[in-house]
């Protein structure tokens, strides 16, 4: 099995961002820890980001880290620390499309399987125009043509005090034109609500308890959780943007705190490099 470095980078107004290179052959090829400072750096300069938090990762094991921008707009509010937890956004994509892998792995679903078939409302009321043609496999490459539910104009991306139902999302995508036959590549959120409503659906359990269960417990992931509640706050330091756009210092809750980049490095590690399901 071949070694491997990672890079994380990750910022509270980006998504998180996570690079896999071959590791170096030599110690003369050794991760030059200053590219990857000032990889930070301009992440942070990025028009709407306020900030950024970066570690590198050589074959498992921490070999750097760093932040760059500030905690508030403006450069106010100080350095953010680099032990501060953020939400992850997208990454959790890679994290459903586990778990709809194990339940295809388990015979429980197929790849192949119509979104009709697995989610019939989706049908029966007209939530998804064309879901009798719609695959399983489209939804986790994102080529079933359906919109994003964030293109109907009626959400807010950056209010997390607000909680809406899954099926509301799918309802408020249905209001956008579809631009894309099934097959057809188009970067949709909606695919992976729909994912979540088909862990579901297929388990019986809600989509946290099948994270939790299924990757968090067995990879030692302790600290990482979803969003399952609304809550104006991340259970440790970290920064949190109000629907207004204007952010806050979030100060600890509790003694114990922890980064999630290294569980989000070992997560990529056992599933992306080294093929493996928890």
């Amino acid at each position: 099995m071949s070694r491997a470095r990672a890079v994380g980078l990750a910022g509270p107004a980006s998504a998180m961002l996570a690079l896999s290179v071959p590791a170096p052959a030599t110690a003369a090829d050794k991760v030059k820890l200053g590219d990857v400072r000032q990889a930070i750096e301009n992440v942070a300069k990025t028009a709407g980001v306020v900030g950024a938090i970066g570690e590198v990762y050589v074959d498992g094991k921490r070999a750097g880290k760093g932040t760059a921008g500030s905690r508030l707009l403006g450069g106010k509010g100080g350095r953010i620390p680099t032990d501060s937890r953020y939400r992850v956004a997208s990454q959790t994509k890679l994290m459903e499309a586990t778990v709809i892998l194990q339940l295809i792995g388990e015979g429980r679903l197929g790849l192949e399987d119509k979104l009709s078939d697995v989610l019939p409302e989706m049908a029966e009321h007209d939530h998804v125009d064309r879901a009798g043609e719609i695959t399983v496999r489209q939804l986790l490459r994102r080529t079933s043509g359906i919109p994003d539910f964030a293109e109907s104009g009626k959400f807010d991306v950056f209010d997390f005090t607000t909680s809406y139902k899954p099926i509301d999302l799918v309802k408020a995508a249905r209001t956008v034109p579809r631009q894309g036959d099934p097959g057809q590549y188009r970067y949709s959120t909606t695919n992976y609500v729909l994912l979540g409503m088909i862990i579901e659906k297929v388990t019986g359990h809600d989509r946290a308890a099948e994270f939790k269960r299924r990757l968090f417990a067995p990879l030692g992931m302790k600290h990482t959780y979803p969003a399952a509640k609304v809550s104006d706050q991340i259970n440790g330091r970290g920064a949190r943007f109000q629907s207004s756009w204007q952010p806050r210092d979030r100060s600890a809750t509790r003694k114990r705190r922890t980064r999630p980049a290294p569980a989000l490095e070992q997560f990529v590690r056992r599933f992306i490099r080294q093929g493996e399901l928890p």
